[in-house]
């Protein structure tokens, strides 16, 4: 038998177990889509990424990417998501033990949320998800421990936790009402003026990593978006939309898919049933538990949204940021099963319904592997790496952001760059806030006119001074960078990438390039073939690739 000891100690362990054991098997060894290669590359380079410039992650992720753990520093870089959520299902248990009192209750829910489709996700790659879902479990133990004994400090301990959070990610502020309010009624104003002096010199205490900015700006890191200026990055991606639509209800519905795929339908009960308990009983946190389930959910949609239309790409980005309420949300459910666990039903009603809710996740934890399986994906790798490898000797390479998945090509040619060391000799400048040109890199007007406006949107050449090897291959070449001839397409079903519309829009483009180079070389019956495959991938179903390549047809062929 296992004594006292032994049996607090099990469930912590078996979660760590059980943790490394799945995300150690599936998460990526090199960089991957999305902001994957500009964290790894930023990382490495002690970068200042897009806003807000998460300095908490890239000073967290630069030291422990220095332990060589692993046999690559890519490898290490992407596995400190998977460390940082499994710090935060760890540390889930812990809270939710406090909570609940009931350890079987609070490793089961820990062991739901750490099989979650996204917070595995978030585990496999290099992203500042994982580090924000610590931070949110962070936040609800810290609200719980001044629960436990209500002092000053520890609410102000709280509001230190708070400021940090924001150097991570802006999601936190999500709760901003609430947490205001909720100041306002434990402390009322009037008569604890001193206490919120020092709250709020907490609060700037937490906000000290952005201090990085301004001191690795002034180092000239490889890369620093808008130049370094705090304040571009500090309020560039601040949310405030209000507006609702139609549209509104359909992001919302997101929220209900992504609860439905983590917990199934027996959870999803569980959880409504579970908020029908706290106001049953009248829980003293009832309030404070909505509130924040509602303004983590379409609180959040219509920050982001603003009453847009409904946008497929939107709704892949915007279902990364749910976690939160995902997580929040395993707290009516606790509550259900901690009433289950006193009724004198105790054996008939809890442990079914422990079973029904834990039934999902087990029995789907194959298909799950396979979705977030990223161990062999290699197409970024494979596809950057081509594209430096083809670019003339000394050769400035332009790039461009006129769509969302060029963001990952433009930073896994930085990765290969900076951090895999390959063509140093490239110098990648940029028109946009991200890799400007130096002052004095002046523009060759004669090189400009010799351009028709097909080319011109494909090549952006004109941007090239004269002396300098251009971007892209020159004209009468007719070759796009992004379709080197010693690359092919790799991972083309791998089943993390195959539904992911970024993978998609990546090898949409790759075809599209491949079409185009066809084109150009006089070979109109690859170009369609090249052409008709870019179109099976596109999740857009006339994008602007289309549109582009159709030009470059014309452009060669009359029709």
């Amino acid at each position: 038998m296992l004594d006292s000891y032994h049996m607090k100690w099990l469930p912590p362990i078996a979660l760590i177990a059980i943790s490394i054991a799945l995300y150690g098997a599936t998460f990526s060894r090199t960089i991957y889509l999305e902001d994957s290669p500009e964290f790894v590359a930023a990382s490495h380079t002690l970068s200042i990424p897009h806003p807000s410039g998460y300095p908490t992650y890239l000073i967290t992720t630069k030291l422990i990417s220095l332990i060589p753990f692993l046999p690559t520093e890519v490898s290490r870089i992407n596995f400190v998501s998977a460390l940082w959520t499994i710090a935060a299902v760890v540390l889930l248990y812990f809270v939710l033990l406090r909570l609940f009192s009931n350890r079987l209750i609070a490793f089961s829910l820990a062991f739901l949320f750490a099989m979650s489709p996204m917070v595995w996700q978030q585990a496999t790659y290099a992203e500042v998800y994982s580090l924000n879902t610590f931070f949110f479990v962070l936040l609800i133990g810290a609200a719980a421990y001044y629960y436990t004994h209500k002092t000053d400090k520890r609410l102000s301990l709280f509001f230190f936790i708070y400021g940090l959070s924001l150097t991570n990610h802006f999601l936190a502020l999500a709760l901003a009402p609430l947490v205001g309010i909720w100041l306002l009624t434990e402390k009322p104003i009037m008569k604890n003026a001193r206490f919120y002096g020092n709250a709020f010199l907490f609060f700037l205490a937490g906000l000290a990593p952005y201090l990085y900015i301004p001191i690795r700006n002034a180092g000239r890191p490889a890369f620093s978006w808008f130049g370094g200026s705090a304040e571009k990055i500090l309020t560039y991606n601040i949310a405030y939309g209000y507006h609702v639509s139609t549209a509104t209800i359909s992001y919302f519905a997101d929220v209900f898919h992504q609860m439905l795929i983590s917990f199934g339908w027996f959870g999803v009960v569980a959880f409504l049933a579970g908020i029908g308990a706290l106001i049953y009983w009248k829980h003293p946190g009832r309030w404070h538990m909505l509130s924040c389930l509602g303004l983590l959910s379409i609180g959040l949609i219509i920050m982001l949204t603003n009453g847009r239309p409904y946008s497929e790409f939107e709704s892949q980005f915007y279902q990364t940021l749910y976690v939160p309420f995902l997580l929040v949300s395993l707290l009516p459910i606790g509550y259900l099963l901690q009433k289950m666990s006193k009724s004198r039903y105790k054996l008939v009603i809890f442990y079914t319904s422990l079973l029904a809710i834990l039934i999902w996740p087990a029995t789907d934890i194959g298909n799950r592997f396979l979705n977030n399986d990223r161990s062999g994906y290699v197409l970024m790798e494979n596809y950057t790496k081509g594209l430096m490898e083809s670019l003339p000797t000394d050769a400035t390479l332009f790039v461009h952001h006129d769509h969302i998945i060029n963001d990952t090509l433009v930073f896994g040619l930085a990765y290969q760059r900076y951090v895999a060391g390959i063509r140093p000799d490239v110098n990648l400048y940029s028109l946009t806030p991200v890799f400007p040109p130096p002052d004095d890199f002046q523009l060759g007007e004669d090189r400009k006119q010799k351009y028709t406006l097909p080319l011109k949107q494909y090549l952006d050449e004109q941007y090239a001074p004269e002396a300098a090897s251009a971007t892209f291959p020159r004209p009468e070449h007719g070759l796009p960078a992004t379709a080197p001839q010693n690359y092919i397409a790799d991972n083309l079903y791998v089943p993390s990438a195959n539904d992911n519309l970024y993978h998609r829009s990546l090898l949409a483009k790759y075809y599209y390039d491949l079409a185009m180079q066809s084109y150009a070389k006089g070979s109109l019956s690859s170009g369609q073939h090249f052409l008709i495959q870019a179109i099976n991938y596109d999740p857009d179903q006339f994008s602007d690739y289309y549109y582009q390549t159709l030009f470059m047809r014309s452009y060669y062929f009359g029709n």
